[in-house]
């Protein structure tokens, strides 16, 4: 019984592991522009911090080494080579430019947000 318990807590564990993998991944991507932000439906793109998505990943797949289904270990190495390919894709290409009236409706939408009080200003500070 104790076996069974056991298959059925490792099944629970590889795939909450497949969704960090996951979630990790979707990020970065987020953050080279592939996604668009589920909150504000927005696409932006910040290389840096999705380089530290791609290097968390990294960082995970040397620390769990020998811990991983061969299924677990197909996903990391799948995962991280197309993330790394997108990347340089993206650094590849010049920043996209702002165009004066996008700046000013950014510009503009600021102040907005900080006169939602300090409920929303909190819950951004948190990210």
């Amino acid at each position: 019984m104790t076996d069974q318990k056991n298959n059925g807590s490792d099944t629970m564990d590889s795939v909450r592991f497949i969704s960090l993998v996951s979630m990790f991944a979707a990020s970065a991507y987020q953050n080279m522009g592939k996604l668009a932000d589920p909150q504000t439906g927005k696409v932006e793109r910040n290389l840096e911090a999705a380089q530290g998505f791609i290097d968390v990943l990294i960082m995970l797949r040397r620390k769990t080494k020998g811990n991983l289904s061969a299924e677990e270990e197909r996903l990391f190495a799948s995962t991280i080579g197309d993330l790394q390919m997108n990347f340089v894709q993206e650094k590849a290409k010049p920043p996209p430019e702002i165009k004066p009236e996008e700046k000013t409706k950014a510009e503009e939408g600021e102040p907005k947000e900080e006169s939602k009080g300090n409920a929303g200003g909190a819950a951004k500070s948190e990210k």
